[in-house]
């Protein structure tokens, strides 16, 4: 699937996940300040070239520091929704429970950002 969406912003990372109440999978879209999720849907003017799919903001959480990377899980044990983790440019790791801010910690000794997983 090749998507094709304008942004304000460059984006750092894209993940898939089940981000919203229902059991639906959204889009998990990184940007440096601000992370947004999306919805697809199969435009109703399909064409006989291939699918089309609208991309529909459901919410978006606007970030205190630069965001370096994110990651999508079922943290602590929760069945049935993801949660994101943005991990900043300063070590700072902060989860969101869905549409609600849940809380951020530092990384002791940190020194550059890698990769979450």
């Amino acid at each position: 699937m090749m998507l094709e969406y304008q942004t304000e912003s460059p984006i750092l990372g894209l993940e898939l996940g089940r981000l919203v109440g229902d059991s639906g999978v959204y889009l998990a879209i990184l940007h440096p300040r601000k992370v947004v999720v999306c919805s697809l849907s199969v435009d109703a003017k399909t064409k006989d070239t291939g699918t089309f799919y609208n991309v529909s903001q459901v919410y978006s959480h606007k970030l205190d520091r630069t965001a370096c990377n994110m990651c999508l899980g079922s943290f602590g044990s929760v069945k049935n929704k993801d949660f994101i983790c943005v991990q900043s440019m300063d070590g700072m790791l902060s989860f969101y429970e869905q549409d609600s801010f849940a809380f951020a910690r530092f990384l002791p000794q940190f020194l550059i950002p890698g990769p979450l997983c």
